[in-house]
């Protein structure tokens, strides 16, 4: 297969596990929260998208089509304030919620 070919084929694959994996989690979270009586918000979306980009960068890049050059995992730092970030995303509904409680 061309450069090109393998490529598009790995942003299609990008594609499917960022929509797949990143919607099936979301609403996962959106769920629990619902059925606790918290109501979520978008940052919860924003934190399951940075755990799937990580999780992608570190682990998934290196099985597809797509073989060049630039494919590099993150620095452990970078990854931990990723990773950090985004449980503190997630988690920004109950944050909230514990806030107003005590206020």
């Amino acid at each position: 297969m061309s450069l090109t070919v393998r490529a598009v084929l790995e942003f299609l694959r990008l594609a499917v596990i960022f929509f797949f994996i990143g919607g099936v989690l979301s609403y996962m979270f959106i769920n629990i929260y619902s059925a606790v009586g918290i109501e979520s918000s978008t940052l919860v979306g924003v934190g399951v998208m940075l755990v799937v980009f990580v999780l992608y960068r570190n682990r998934l890049q290196f099985s597809g089509w797509y073989n060049g050059k630039q494919r590099k995992r993150l620095s452990t730092s970078t990854t931990r304030w990723l990773v950090a970030g985004s449980i503190v995303l997630i988690l920004s509904p109950v944050i909230r919620e514990m806030v107003t409680l005590i206020v």
